[in-house]
């Protein structure tokens, strides 16, 4: 049952570190549209005032058959693979919220944990660009960072349900953020290449989002998707498990660099 007064709030962000000035170098100003949307959405989180920020990254540890869920306080990172070791961050972890999450996900049949190479043991870029724009607007916060997993769709679904269900028995006001870009080959611009499928997909996000119809990704072909050489769907289906029926507002989409970048809200429906 729903903790009486505890809410839910989410964003679909992407995570080009060309966002980043320190990383850009300038460059981030080919996707304004995409940093002011990114600056409107850290603008609406502070005001949402969360106690916990759930990200959820395509460049965490990724699975076949578990969640990888980072466990480690402070969770911190920094730019260096991208020229910038001087922009990092650091954010306390929340971690009842990750021992409670673990508990959910493996009482649900799903494996989970924060086994890891090094990989694990530092935040990814799918975590650290969305978080640089929240932290900027919000510093005070608590944070979990888990793997979208490559599980089937269903377990994806009740992972969300499981993040939700978590904040929801602690008590926690919750801002889920699913980081992801979408076709890395929309346009000529893109250094992999373009492919139709490529537009026909970031369309496919887009519409979803307009029409306040986040469910109708999961409707799209998996050929499709592969073609477009995506990498934020499955965190999109996750944060769909954790809010069903909510409704959302495209904030903003362009490809300046031929990968897709789409800023999108997600309010609880009218059921909560």
């Amino acid at each position: 049952m729903k903790a009486k007064g505890i809410e839910l709030y989410g964003f679909l962000l992407p995570h080009p570190p060309v966002l980043v000035p320190p990383v850009g170098a300038g460059r981030e100003r080919e996707a304004a549209a995409t940093c002011r949307a990114m600056e409107e959405a850290a603008t609406r989180i502070a005001g949402f005032a969360p106690e916990t920020v759930v990200v959820i990254s395509p460049h965490a540890p990724l699975y076949r058959d578990y969640v990888f869920v980072y466990d480690r306080d402070p969770l911190a990172g920094s730019f260096a693979h991208f020229g910038a070791p001087e922009a990092a961050r650091s954010f306390r972890q929340d971690t009842p919220f990750v021992t409670a999450l673990l508990e959910n996900l493996k009482a649900r049949g799903l494996p989970a944990g924060s086994e890891a190479s090094h990989e694990g043991r530092v935040l990814d870029h799918g975590a650290l660009v969305p978080l640089w724009f929240v932290a900027a607007a919000r510093p005070d916060f608590s944070l979990v960072v888990l793997s979208q997993s490559a599980l089937p769709e269903t377990d994806i679904l009740a992972a969300g349900e499981c993040v939700a269900e978590t904040a929801r028995a602690l008590g926690r006001r919750t801002v889920i953020v699913a980081s992801g870009d979408m076709s890395h080959r929309v346009n000529r611009e893109s250094p992999y290449g373009m492919r139709p499928e490529g537009a026909v997909f970031d369309k496919a996000i887009c519409d979803a989002m307009a029409a306040s119809d986040p469910a109708s990704v999961r409707s799209i072909d998996p050929g499709v998707r592969e073609a477009a050489a995506e990498c934020g769907y499955r965190s999109i289906v996750m944060l769909d498990g954790a809010m069903p029926g909510a409704r959302t507002e495209l904030l903003s989409y362009e490809a300046p660099f031929g990968i897709g970048y789409c800023v999108a809200e997600f309010r609880q429906g009218a059921e909560g």
